[in-house]
């Protein structure tokens, strides 16, 4: 998830080009931090001059684990089925475009009490996507 900073026709063609660049990304790099760390780095190599804000989650079902870090964006929340919202807090790192890094992953564990972020493991098999 992410959005790219000011409005109009231009902000949604950096953003077009910024969600292409990612998903390369992600499928040549492995873990959310790197993902991050090359995309930053890259965007700011294109001087487009255009911040953007990123959060970025990989789950993984049959591990129960989700993996998330934030670049800038606000953090997820969740809306459990009795109503009530968790905030799930990540460590805070620069918008992408700044050049400066620094991203740092939160790796959440299903446990007993089912993770919010780790729904259980489906009973057929599934393919991951990257939702961007």
């Amino acid at each position: 998830m992410g959005d790219v900073m000011g409005h109009g026709f231009q902000a949604a063609v950096t953003m077009s080009q910024y969600r292409s660049l990612l998903r390369t990304i992600a499928t040549n790099v492995t873990g959310v931090e790197e993902i991050l760390e090359e995309f930053d780095r890259q965007v700011a190599q294109l001087g487009l001059e255009r911040l953007a804000t990123c959060l970025l989650a990989v789950v993984d079902p049959q591990d129960g684990t989700c993996t998330a870090a934030g670049a800038g964006h606000p953090p997820p929340a969740v809306l459990r089925p009795d109503g009530s919202i968790d905030i799930l807090w990540l460590p805070a790192g620069p918008p992408i475009g700044t050049g400066l890094g620094g991203y740092e992953p939160k790796r959440r564990v299903r446990g007993r009490r089912r993770n919010p972020c780790c729904p259980p493991a489906p009973s057929r098999p599934v393919t991951a996507q990257l939702i961007l």
